[in-house]
């Protein structure tokens, strides 16, 4: 990866950081890969990329549609989310209403997520990284994106 000196350093320094921050992504095309790919594109350049659990990675990928869903479409199902989440059955038109499994399992896999990286960082720094465990709620992966796609509700 190539950068321009002069821009880097006509920038503040605290604006160096996420100007070479964007330079990473835009190298590594992490806007243009799905879910947690996008993180995991920019983590690989400082050696803390590593595998995820793909039911975790479909849970996180799920989430952020439901987010983008409730924030740009007041919940409003658009064709983009339907396409995204086809396993939900639902009408474009309908209106999204997230259930409070889907809300645990959605919270669960970020704070699963936030810990597994937390835990090859440690490792990273020659500390102690502990097994990342799914909490009690859950007893795998797979359980918490059963709860995430279970019986999601709409409304006309």
């Amino acid at each position: 990866m190539k950068v321009s000196l002069g821009e880097y350093l006509s920038r503040s320094e605290d604006e160096r950081w996420w100007w070479v921050l964007d330079q990473v992504k835009r190298y590594r095309g992490s806007e243009l890969k799905k879910g947690v790919g996008q993180f995991e594109s920019v983590l690989d350049v400082i050696s803390l990329g590593g595998a995820l659990d793909e039911d975790v990675r479909a849970v996180l990928y799920q989430a952020k549609a439901i987010r983008n869903l409730i924030a740009h479409n007041g919940g409003r199902v658009d064709s983009r989310f339907k396409e995204e989440c086809a396993h939900f059955s639902v009408e474009v038109g309908g209106k999204f209403l997230l259930s409070s499994a889907q809300l645990t399992a959605a919270s669960t896999a970020m704070v699963y997520y936030a810990d597994t990286v937390w835990a090859r960082m440690k490792l990273k720094a020659g500390l102690d990284a502990h097994e990342v465990e799914m909490p009690p709620w859950f007893d795998s992966a797979s359980a918490m994106r059963e709860a995430m796609e279970a019986r999601p509700t709409f409304s006309p």
